[in-house]
């Protein structure tokens, strides 16, 4: 399974070229942008969400970006929606980062306790 991983600016780039025949619809049904402390944005099946991450104290960011592709591919692999998928990958990417170490010790209360309120919508 091959999909881009785009960062922001690429993804801007993107948006703003002037090519003949390129619309949003001609984009990849599936990619993920990703924004470190901001969050990310995703496209899955044609579905585009945005999540604005967790605020949380940075211990080590080495395996963060591995751990969110991972809460990815899990959500694509229950089926979540995009908006899902993005919640719950930048939920495990906050929780790691939040710890020593690439691959730390954690759990899904884990990622429960970050609490429901994202830096981004700022809603509960």
């Amino acid at each position: 399974l091959k999909w881009p991983v785009l960062t922001n600016e690429e993804f801007a780039k993107i948006r703003r070229m002037d090519l003949p025949g390129l619309k949003v619809g001609a984009l990849p049904i599936l990619f993920r942008v990703t924004r470190g402390e901001r969050g990310c944005a995703v496209l899955v099946g044609g579905i585009y969400a945005e999540h604005g991450g967790y605020r949380v104290r940075v211990a080590d960011t080495v395996g963060a970006g591995d751990a969110f592709a991972a809460a990815f591919l899990h959500g694509l692999g229950a089926g979540w929606s995009a908006a899902q998928i993005a919640e719950f990958s930048n939920r495990l990417g906050a929780v790691v980062a939040s710890r020593a170490g690439a691959i730390p010790a954690w759990t899904l209360e884990d990622c429960k306790r970050l609490g429901s309120t994202s830096i981004e919508s700022g809603k509960k």
